[in-house]
């Protein structure tokens, strides 16, 4: 009896003297004994999981896409791989807040409204000029579609789209990437940023600094060459202007 005493005396310990074992065990003690260890455990899921999300998929021939981000603090477009538009909207109320569509006189409108927004059918310019809390927006478009985007106060990211896009908002940040074919922006306040090689540039800003490469203009600058297709148009008041012309 005593041999099979020391025997299972002996394979607990072998047990316990695993490394990964007596690492988390000693890990979690340590973690216990402070009272914020528990605190952490509960409001992790909350912060994690409190952003809500809303999802709408359409497939559509409509060339000519409308587009209203007010309410949103950023957008961000993609360019789709199929023929399928794909809204995403991260939103802290997702009761709250949805994604509108509508196709009409053959074109796609995509809109970011609050219900009880809607609901309000005098017009009040009050919460149009209110922005949603904490709420963001992806767009992946197919390729080759005509965008003309109408915001207030947003951050407007669109990466090297693939097709025509008009941008108009009054303050934000604009990130284009790669210019593709025929950008125009219209933009108060802010900072515009674009690679436009090969590309025809038009940049009129009253306030705004413009710097195209490691130079700077006053006013205006302006590029063209008959033997450019793509397009650059920027009109603003105060914003600033980065463009980068070669690699």
């Amino acid at each position: 009896m005593k041999q099979n005493a020391n025997s299972s005396l002996f394979i607990c310990s072998n047990k316990l003297q695993n490394p990964k074992k007596l690492f988390i065990l000693s890990l979690f003690q340590y973690l216990k004994s402070f009272r914020f260890f528990y605190v952490v455990l509960l409001l992790f899921p909350i912060s994690v999981f409190s952003q809500k999300i809303a999802l709408k998929k359409l497939e559509t021939n409509l060339k000519n896409i409308e587009i209203t981000s007010i309410g949103l603090d950023d957008l961000v477009i993609e360019n789709s791989v199929s023929n399928t538009f794909e809204i995403v909207l991260y939103s802290d109320d997702a009761e709250k807040h949805h994604i509108v569509i509508e196709e009409k006189h053959n074109r796609l409108y995509i809109s970011f409204e609050a219900k009880e927004f809607q609901q309000n059918t005098e017009p009040v310019m009050k919460p149009i000029t209110e922005r949603l809390k904490r709420a963001n927006a992806v767009l992946k478009i197919p390729k080759h579609r005509n965008v003309n985007l109408f915001g207030l106060n947003n951050n407007i990211s669109a990466i090297n789209f693939l097709g025509d896009l008009s941008i108009s908002i009054e303050n934000g940040i604009i990130k284009l990437g790669e210019i593709q074919n025929h950008i125009a922006i219209k933009l108060y306040a802010g900072n515009v940023f674009a690679f436009a090689e090969n590309t025809n540039i038009n940049v009129i800003s009253s306030l705004g600094k413009i710097k195209v490469d490691e130079h700077f203009y006053e006013k205006k600058f302006s590029l063209k060459d008959d033997k450019f297709s793509k397009h650059l148009i920027v009109n603003t008041i105060k914003a600033h202007t980065f463009l980068q012309t070669n690699k």
